[in-house]
This record gives C-alpha cells, structure tokens and sequence, in this order.
C-alpha cells in the first residue's frame, strides 16, 4: 500500500507496516491524552464568515481563527489539539490502518490453522482439541514426568508426539510421558511456543 503525501511517498509493507503503525498509534494516542478532547464529537461550525471546529452547544471551543493584534491571522486552539492533530494526520491514519489490516490478516490465518488442526473429526495425523491441550499441559513440565490424561498421551505417543518414560527406571502404577522434539515443534508450529 503506498500512501501520497506532498512531503514523500511512504511505502508500508512487511515488517516496516508494524514498526510505523506501532510508532504513529503511539503519537496518537499520547497526543489525545494531552489534547482537550471533550466527550461530544467535533464538527465543523460556520457563521460570521468565521470557519471553526468546536462541539455542539459550545462556539469554537476546539480550534477558532482570530486576528492577532498586529494584524495577523491565526488560530487558537484548545491545550494539546495541534499536536493531537499533527498526530491524527491521514498519513499516520494510514499507517495504523496497515499494521491493524495486517494484524487482523494473521489472527485469520491463525483462526484458521487451529480450526484445521482442532476439528472434531480431525483424521489421523491431526489433534483434537483435547489432546492439543494435554501436549499444552504436558509442554509447560519442562521435561519433567507427565503422570496425567493417559488417554490423550496414549494417542499423542502414537503420533509420536511424546514417549512413555519412567524416572529413574522405576516402576509404577501408571505410565509416565514427556514430550518429544517432534512434539515440541509441532505445538510451536500450531500454536507458538507454551
């Protein structure tokens, strides 16, 4: 997406789109805390050859033109309302749109992929929704033995995503499991790392 300014041409695209909307909704945002910002939306007042913007009921109250006693025309505004506005300028708009139309790109696509990989009647190879958070919990014991949800580690271990394991050689009552390298880069690949 290029975006025309009379200044240059700002190209946003790949990893420059976040770093420029990250930066331009910051601006904006600090700049509406300073700002006089009432609650009531602005609008454009007219009259008395006068162009203004205030809010309803109240004449100019945001940025009003006036003559200075020189002579000179200027404007005033209320605290912080030029910079809000420098800010708010369509090309750092434009910016935030990028970065909130990229960001909303790859929710979709995650949405997507963990739809795919958590279908109820997922084929063999895939996980349900159940068994990908028991590789979650099993994930978060950072090697340890895993002693719970034996039905869902028996279906992992058969897609080879975790190993039966008894510490120590030690014999119990239940199978212990741990996570497999395959099993840890599968869920770092479906849903980031645990």
């Amino acid at each position: 997406m290029t975006v025309q300014s009379e200044q240059s041409d700002v190209v946003l695209d790949g990893s420059r789109t976040r770093s420029d909307g990250y930066a331009a909704l910051e601006r904006m945002t600090t700049a509406a805390k300073l700002a006089y910002v009432p609650a009531h939306p602005w609008t454009v007042q007219n009259g008395c050859s006068w162009t203004r913007i205030g809010t309803p009921g109240e004449d100019g109250n945001i940025l009003r033109p006036t003559v200075a006693k020189d002579g000179v025309p200027d404007i005033i505004a209320a605290d912080g309302v030029l910079d809000y506005l420098m800010a708010a300028q369509p090309r750092e708009v434009a910016k935030v749109d990028a970065l909130v139309a990229d960001m909303q790109r790859e929710i979709e696509e995650l949405r997507g992929r963990l739809a795919e990989a958590t279908k109820p009647d997922a084929p063999e190879g895939r996980l349900s929704e159940t068994n990908l958070e028991a590789l979650r919990e099993l994930a978060k014991h950072r090697g340890g033995p895993y002693w719970w949800r034996q039905a869902s580690m028996k279906k992992l271990q058969s897609l080879g995503l975790v190993e039966a394991w008894h510490p120590e050689n030690k014999v119990a009552k239940r199978m212990a499991y741990r996570i497999t390298k395959k099993g840890a880069d599968a869920l770092a690949e479906m849903v980031g790392r645990p």
